[in-house]
């Protein structure tokens, strides 16, 4: 693990060190000031329903991500086969029944995760066919999606997105040649994408961001040996830890959360391809053995608590649909895998 041995590296602002710019014939993302690097690859957006089962492109690490809608409700989005991004939301809170699939188009190769802005808007980051790192986001909480706009470009695969307590800043995490970067809003729910931090080591793709109970972020990748690695804030946005091992043997993440009770859980697709976890023993302490809960996939998606409290995980199975699993209750045992 010593290529794992991290340091820390201020990179520029505006434009992430070592990230190519992205093509100057697109249009400015007017949500943006001017003069940033954001820009806007061609789209359709597109929300008609789609009845059935969608198929899912299993080629990447990880192909979506999951967040916790204003109103209780959670949504679910992937890339399928073509491009698209798709998603899918409970039509109410908790153990309800969930919307058919509909599409967010677009021309994706990675899912890079989800996350609910300070103001209770949902948006969600991928990776273009191109490698820019892309993102679309609700107008309203709840409400119709914008066209895809690029935010960097030179992306190797995305990590995730997490809401900074501290800030209400949305910050998203980024593979570029096997380091991990930092892209942070410039202003709550919206304004620029600054260019914040990189962390030197060698990861192939990621695991996602969390926020510890007591405001203290923690970043999960799978390394260059197929183990999972994270760092961790020493203090709310403090210094960092450098990279640590905790073991195990990966294809793919699928996403951090914290628990009813404080504890982050950490989840990944084995080499076994059975969906793995591990949680914290206490908020903020050790850390347990990998365990499994079954199942048979190629791609990690997310996962996310629901309003009550409870976690549940999204997974690409080996026949490319999606399946997740709940817990019972608030840090309880687990459901049997269903499709989705």
């Amino acid at each position: 693990m010593n290529s794992l041995r991290g340091r820390l590296a201020i990179a520029a602002l505006l434009t992430i060190t070592g990230c190519g710019s992205v093509a100057s014939d697109r249009l400015l993302d007017p949500h943006v000031d001017a003069g940033t690097t954001d820009s806007q690859p061609p789209s359709d957006t597109g929300a008609d329903p789609i009845s059935g089962s969608v198929t899912f492109d299993t080629s990447g690490f990880t192909l979506g991500g999951a967040a916790l809608e204003s109103d209780g409700r959670l949504e679910v989005f992937a890339v399928a086969q073509g491009g698209a991004m798709m998603h899918k939301w409970q039509t109410s809170p908790g153990r309800g029944t969930w919307s058919d699939w509909a599409s967010l188009g677009g021309s994706l190769k990675l899912g890079s995760g989800a996350a609910r802005n300070a103001d209770g808007r949902l948006e969600v980051f991928g990776v273009w066919i191109d490698g820019d790192f892309v993102h679309a986001w609700q107008l309203t909480p709840g409400g119709t999606w914008t066209s895809w706009f690029a935010i960097n470009s030179g992306v190797t695969n995305g990590v995730g997105a997490v809401l900074l307590p501290k800030s209400g800043h949305l910050e998203v995490l980024m593979n570029v040649g096997g380091d991990l970067y930092g892209m942070e809003q410039t202003q709550p729910s919206g304004g620029g994408w600054n260019g914040q931090l990189s962390w030197a080591g060698t990861i192939e793709g990621g695991a996602g961001p969390t926020v510890n109970l007591d405001g203290r972020k923690e970043m999960f990748a799978i390394g260059s040996d197929n183990q999972m690695v994270h760092l961790w804030e020493t203090s709310p946005g403090g210094a960092v830890h450098d990279w640590t091992s905790l073991g195990g043997s990966f294809l793919a993440g699928s996403g951090a959360v914290m628990n009813a009770d404080g504890r982050l859980e950490v989840f990944g697709i084995g080499i076994d391809k059975t969906m793995l976890h591990a949680g914290q023993t206490t908020a903020g302490g050790a850390w347990s053995a990998w365990s499994s809960l079954g199942g048979a996939f190629s791609a990690g998606v997310g996962v996310a608590a629901n309003a009550d409290g409870r976690l549940e995980v999204f997974g690409i199975g080996t026949d490319k649909t999606m399946l997740h699993a709940w817990q019972t209750s608030p840090g309880g045992t687990w459901s049997a895998w269903m499709p989705l």
